[in-house]
């Protein structure tokens, strides 16, 4: 799992799944930091990601910029999420037309100045 950094919070990805470990821990000197959620990142296109199963407590939006500048990185320009009705996704607006909708949507470009960039640490 790799394990990024920013603004003392952390994800992780798993290289060859994609999926994302919100962590409890930005401490470096944590190898494996508790996981306080979890959400799966599925590859559309080269400027489109879905995070779906997303299944947290506690991720903030220090989190969610972590992902973002972790998408943004890799080219993506748009990332989907799905939330369970009653909960909302910071950085982001509700989509209203298909695909996807009743989905959250970020334009990655229209917040890239707003991103942290990720401290990239890996572990195991």
């Amino acid at each position: 799992m790799k394990i990024y950094r920013a603004a003392g919070v952390a994800i992780g990805i798993e290289p060859t799944s994609e999926k994302i470990r919100f962590l409890g821990s930005a401490d470096p000197a944590d190898p494996r930091p508790p996981y306080i959620g979890s959400a799966t990142a599925i590859h559309l296109n080269a400027a489109e990601l879905l995070i779906a199963n997303m299944s947290v407590t506690g991720v903030t939006r220090a989190h969610l910029r972590l992902i973002a500048g972790w998408a943004i990185a890799r080219g993506y320009r748009w990332i989907y999420a799905e939330r369970l009705p009653g909960h909302t996704l910071p950085l982001a607006r509700r989509r209203t037309e298909r695909p996807f909708a009743d989905h959250f949507e970020i334009d990655l470009a229209a917040i890239a100045r707003h991103v942290l960039p990720p401290e990239v640490q890996c572990a195991g």
